[in-house]
């Protein structure tokens, strides 16, 4: 039985490519290094922070975490970021179900910018799982393993929404059901397909 939906956030809640990108051409050119094109961006967006620098860099870890330090304060082009169509409404019809989580590699900071584009307070969120709250990312699937524990569920309960292969490979391991879905391209097209995607997956209520 599905019990809690638990969503990535890059390029599934937000399409944050276009921001991100900046985010990370911007950061490494104000500290010296080489401006990466876009592609070369491109390549990293499945990864954090930390691990996007280390590629982009290929710096020692020293500079690296001093360069990641730096990342957490440094602006970031929120105008930048989009809503998927109709996701707002579509996460307020699925908590009517479902408990609602996140589980992403990006740092705390962005929470607050997420909720406030979505108009709802943290607290509408069950759980919370940012890039603090694990040590081993995705594809490895302790931030969802973490996600349901916190959330007293077993992993088949569950439904991770992601954008990526590494996400997939994720819930496979941590054993929950996955639906894919991107907020670049809408593969599951539009946001609003999501509900019924979900309750398919639950064979024990009829949809």
């Amino acid at each position: 039985m599905i019990k809690a939906v638990i969503f990535d956030i890059d390029g599934v809640l937000l399409d944050s490519k276009d921001a991100n990108c900046l985010f990370f051409q911007n950061l490494l050119e104000s500290a010296g290094y080489r401006r990466p094109s876009t592609e070369e961006v491109s390549h990293v967006f499945h990864l954090t922070m930390l691990d996007a620098l280390r590629f982009l860099t290929g710096d020692t870890e020293e500079n690296v975490r001093l360069l990641w330090e730096r990342g957490h304060s440094f602006p970031f082009s929120r105008e930048l970021l989009r809503v998927p169509k109709g996701a707002p409404t579509v996460l307020r019809e699925l908590k009517t179900t479902y408990k609602i989580a996140i589980a992403t590699g990006r740092i705390r900071r962005g929470i607050p910018t997420l909720c406030e584009m979505y108009g709802v307070p943290e607290k509408f969120f069950d759980v919370v799982v940012t890039f603090e709250n694990f040590t081993k990312p995705k594809p490895d699937s302790e931030s969802l393993l973490v996600a349901v524990q916190r959330l007293t569920i077993a992993p088949r309960d569950a439904v991770y929404i992601g954008d990526q292969e590494t996400d997939r490979r994720a819930a496979a391991s941590a054993g929950m059901h996955f639906l894919f879905y991107s907020a670049d391209n809408d593969r599951i097209d539009p946001f609003s397909a999501l509900p019924a995607a979900i309750c398919a997956l639950d064979r024990q209520k009829a949809c």
